[in-house]
C-alpha cells in the first residue's frame, strides 16, 4: 500500500533532518536483512538482561519501564516529545528513538489491541505521513509499508517489526504556469523501522531511521537496536 500527501503552502519545512517527528526503507531485501540478525548479535540477545554485544550501550528506563541497545558513538540529543533520543555522529538521518503513551490516554493489553502486524503497520504509514507533513509548496511525500511482521522477543512478550519506506519530492519550479518548466526530483529516501510492545497498559515504539541506500553495517546495527528492545512491568514505588 501506498500513501501520498501533497502540499501547497509557501513555509519552510519543520525538521528535515532526524528530530522527534521525522525519526522514523529499503528494498524488500534490505528490509529482510534489518529482520534477521547475524548470529554473534541473536546470542548478544539472548535474554533481557544481557549485556550489549560490542560496540554497543544499554540504555534502560526503569520509571517508564524500556530498555534497548544502541550504538556507543551515537549522542543524546535533547527533543521535545521522544522519551529518549540517539543520533548517529556520523549520518544526521541515522537515529533512534523511543516513545510511550500516556497511561491516562490509552489502555493496552497486547501490542495485538492495533490489530494484525499490517493493520499496525497502515496505523504507522499514516502517522509517518502526518509527522512528516511537509507546508512547503511543490512537495510531494510518498510512504509504502515494506514489511510488517510479529515475534516473540527473548523476554517472551509479543512485538511487531514494522518497516516503511518515505520519500519526499519536490517540484524545481512550483510557481511556474508552464507545465515543461516545472519538473520533480527526489529530494530524500528514507527508512524507519518501528518495533511496537506493551506493557504496564501502554504502547511502546522504538522507531530508528536510515537512509533507504544504507550499506549492510547500517542494516545490522538497526537490526540489533530493533531486536534489542524489551517493554517490562514497571517496580511499584515504596510508599
Amino acid at each position: 500500500m501506498s500513501s501520498e500527501h501533497n502540499n501547497n503552502n509557501n513555509n519552510n519545512d519543520h525538521h528535515e533532518t532526524c528530530s522527534r517527528r521525522h525519526v522514523l526503507l529499503a528494498s524488500s531485501g534490505s528490509s529482510a536483512a534489518f529482520f534477521a540478525l547475524s548470529a554473534q548479535t541473536s546470542s548478544a540477545l539472548a535474554a533481557p538482561s544481557s549485556r550489549p554485544p560490542p560496540g554497543y550501550r544499554s540504555y534502560r528506563d526503569k520509571l517508564d519501564g524500556y530498555t534497548f541497545f544502541y550504538p556507543s558513538a551515537w549522542v543524546p540529543v535533547t527533543s521535545a516529545g521522544a522519551d529518549i533520543f540517539y543520533r548517529s555522529t556520523e549520518d544526521p538521518e541515522e537515529c533512534v528513538f523511543v516513545d510511550v503513551t500516556s497511561p491516562s490516554s490509552s489502555k493496552y493489553d497486547t501490542v495485538r489491541d492495533l490489530g494484525t502486524p499490517r493493520e499496525a503497520a497502515d496505523f504507522v504509514n499514516q502517522k509517518l505521513l502526518d509527522e512528516f507533513l511537509s507546508t512547503r509548496i511543490g512537495v510531494r511525500r510518498k510512504s509504502d509499508v515494506v514489511n510488517a511482521n510479529e515475534r516473540t522477543g527473548a523476554d517472551g512478550q509479543l512485538y511487531y517489526d514494522v518497516a516503511v519506506r518515505v520519500r519526499s519530492f519536490v517540484d524545481s519550479n512550483p510557481l511556474s504556469p508552464n507545465p515543461e518548466d516545472r519538473q520533480e526530483y527526489q529530494e530524500w529516501d528514507r527508512t524507519m523501522r518501528t518495533t511496537l510492545g506493551v506493557s504496564n497498559g501502554r504502547l511502546y515504539s522504538l522507531r530508528l531511521q536510515s537512509r533507504t541506500a544504507a550499506t549492510d553495517e547500517a542494516l545490522e546495527r538497526a537490526s540489533a537496536v530493533g531486536k534489542s528492545f524489551r517493554a517490562f512491568e514497571i517496580e511499584p514505588l515504596d510508599e
